[in-house]
């Protein structure tokens, strides 16, 4: 869940639309990794010093 805005308790738009592009981007390298004839094997990968978006292995 993106972060509240402190004034009004409200997502902030702008952090909302940077995620929406964000996931796009993802789907979309995933597509493409697809194409190229590699298996996907996980998506959003929570690690503790971070995030992991796509982890594929060729065949």
């Amino acid at each position: 869940m993106p972060p509240l805005n402190l004034k009004d308790k409200t997502p902030d738009k702008k952090r909302i639309r940077s995620e929406k592009f964000g996931r796009m981007a993802e789907n979309f390298a995933a597509l493409y990794l697809r194409l190229k004839l590699y298996s996907i094997l996980a998506q959003r990968v929570k690690t503790p010093v971070g995030e992991i978006d796509l982890i594929a292995r060729r065949g």
